[in-house]
């Protein structure tokens, strides 16, 4: 289900490294999951407020 991903797996990791930090495989899947509905949540704001547009502040 990889192709599906918002997130790129090696960067995440990279990310997580240069923190001192490990990830299990399960993490990627968990953290494009909480993007997605952060994104949902800001096209939701976006329609509420008649915008066709994604603005900052609508995350």
């Amino acid at each position: 289900m990889e192709e599906n991903y918002l997130i790129t797996k090696g960067r995440v990791k990279l990310f997580l490294q240069h923190n001192g930090m490990r990830t299990a495989n399960e993490t990627y899947e968990a953290i494009d999951a909480k993007l997605k509905m952060i994104l949902l949540d800001a096209v939701k704001r976006a329609e509420k407020n008649r915008r066709s547009t994604v603005l900052p502040w609508d995350l």
